[in-house]
């Protein structure tokens, strides 16, 4: 007489010793080069404008930091966003640009546990203020997704 496979597989499973733990996960790298390196980073100076360049910016960002519940996605961002310009966040695959955009027009107030702190400024209200509306502020800030996303509550 035959036997199941799946009982013999779960039967084989019960009496074998449990798996290893992973492996704990590498440190986090620094994108930066290090100092005396040798790396380069090869980009147009002229065309960088600094933070205290910027007098219209259109957003402004002080110490915004973001949470989804005890875990800090975002620490401590400061950052002015010119008025009529161009602007790109470019980083690693799960480093906070997302999430960071995302705060912007309150997006993560929809996702339970998730909560930013600092100062997020346009046109010179704070939008992290309580008494602002999040709909209004997703009626004037828009967001472009690699996907569809719809907007909720918008």
């Amino acid at each position: 007489m035959s036997r199941n496979p799946l009982t013999t597989l779960f039967s084989r499973a019960a009496t074998e010793e449990p798996p290893a733990p992973p492996a704990p996960a590498p440190p986090a790298i620094d994108p930066r080069p290090a100092a005396g390196s040798g790396v380069q980073l090869d980009f147009d100076k002229e065309a960088i404008r600094h933070d205290e360049e910027i007098e219209d910016a259109a957003i402004q960002l002080d110490g915004v930091s973001v949470y989804y519940g005890s875990f800090q996605a975002v620490d401590r961002v400061s950052l002015k966003v010119a008025n009529r310009r161009v602007t790109a966040l470019i980083g690693p695959s799960g480093c906070g640009k997302s999430t960071l955009l995302r705060s912007l027009n309150r997006m993560n107030d929809l996702i339970p546990g998730a909560r930013a702190e600092g100062r997020i400024s346009f046109s010179g209200m704070d939008l992290l203020a309580p008494q602002v509306d999040a709909v209004e502020v997703r009626r004037r800030i828009g967001m472009v997704f690699q996907k569809p996303n719809p907007f909720p509550k918008s």
